[in-house]
């Protein structure tokens, strides 16, 4: 498919309708054309080839009956809208073998219930969010884009507080300062909820800084922001309500929480033990040579080390601090009555995977092995 993504359904609208003049690869070139320094390749809207069983109900449901090469309209689409158009089908049956049993099974009855799950998920969502009548003023959104956008190219400061700079700007502060600033008291959204106003969003950012640190132009940065916007006032309303209901007192949640706590407890103890641990450049290079099986790769990749060596020195590094850490708990066995809660661990709810139930778990993504950090349970990577 391509798909052509926009942060808000008001944009996704207009470019459908320009989109269904011609098709969709005729809009995206004329969007590319129009600008004045090319900033986008045309490449990163063709989706691959995608399993109807990995679409969204609300995407597929746009998708499955439209004529191939007409644009879709507007459907849901990751924190904002999206229209596409499918270019090709690639059609392979099911046996009847494949249902009653064996993997193929187990992804279908998986994504059968993933696809009632987020049915119910955006039903809610729009049960609660469309009679609030949420309304970002785009002017303010505007004036505050491009100073926020300076302060993150300049870097922002560093396990600090954005308010520990705009509290008290002085005369010789950076322009972008002061223009923020000024604007701080202004209302960024409005909504029958409540009214947010820029300090409120800078309050948010302060935590959720990531989306947009990784912006890559000042267009790209605009539309993250008003994505992070939006992610505010949703989360904002959605927490209001599960307080409202009392859901924080649940037992689940506390029980959630408590394992927050010994998840965090956990990963300072274990980067304190590690702080020391290096990685040589030999050490690197001789696991490569003697190992690289163990990356996934092929014969045909062992004369690229450069390709590789960030995974190596993940990998080596990795490895050593678990040395470490195992030796550390040795320590610890020989003065005082150290165990593993093996039924505790085997209780956590991950991924399908016996390796996947252990705290040091090791997740790689697929086909690069790029490394994560270790964590107790794989659903935590989500937050």
């Amino acid at each position: 498919m391509l798909i052509w993504p926009t942060p808000t359904l008001e944009e996704a609208k207009k470019a459908y309708l320009e989109a269904v003049k011609t098709n969709l690869d005729d809009y995206i070139d004329r969007q590319i054309a129009s600008r004045e320094t090319p900033i986008m390749d045309k490449r990163m809207f063709y989706s691959g080839w995608v399993d109807f069983l990995d679409l969204p109900p609300y995407a597929l449901e746009k998708i499955v009956n439209v004529e191939m090469g007409v644009p879709t309209e507007p459907f849901p689409y990751g924190n904002g809208y999206a229209i596409a158009q499918v270019l090709d089908i690639h059609r392979k049956g099911i046996s009847t073998e494949e249902l009653k049993h064996g993997s193929r099974r187990e992804k279908i009855k998986r994504r059968l219930f993933n696809i009632k799950a987020d049915s119910i998920v955006h039903a809610v969502m729009d049960s609660m969010l469309t009679p609030l009548d949420i309304r970002v003023r785009g002017l303010v959104v505007e004036d505050l884009s491009m100073p926020l956008y300076q302060w993150f190219q300049h870097g922002l400061p560093d396990k600090r507080s954005l308010f520990d700079l705009l509290d008290q700007p002085s005369d010789s502060s950076r322009p972008y300062l002061q223009s923020i600033n000024s604007m701080l008291d202004e209302t960024l959204v409005a909504s029958r909820f409540k009214n947010y106003k820029v300090k409120d969003f800078l309050s948010y950012a302060d935590y959720f800084r990531k989306n947009l640190h990784e912006s890559q132009s000042a267009e790209d940065f605009h539309r993250r922001l008003i994505t992070e916007i939006g992610r505010m006032v949703k989360n904002d309303i959605f927490i209001n309500q599960a307080v409202k209901e009392d859901f924080e007192d649940s037992l689940r949640i506390s029980e959630d929480l408590r394992q927050w706590e010994q998840k965090w407890t956990y990963e300072l103890y274990r980067n304190k033990l590690v702080l020391d641990v290096k990685v040589s450049e030999e050490e690197v290079k001789q696991y490569f040579q003697t190992r690289w099986r163990e990356l996934g790769i092929a014969d045909v990749d062992t004369t690229r080390f450069y390709k590789y060596k960030n995974d190596v020195f993940n990998a080596v590094l990795h490895e050593k601090q678990q040395a470490r850490i195992d030796q550390d708990v040795q320590e610890l066995r020989r003065k005082y009555d150290v165990w593993i809660n093996e039924d505790l661990l085997r209780s956590i709810s991950v991924v399908d995977s016996l390796l996947g139930q252990q705290t040091t778990y090791f997740l790689r993504k697929n086909f690069n092995f790029k490394a994560y950090s270790p964590t107790v349970d794989i659903k935590w990577l989500g937050f």
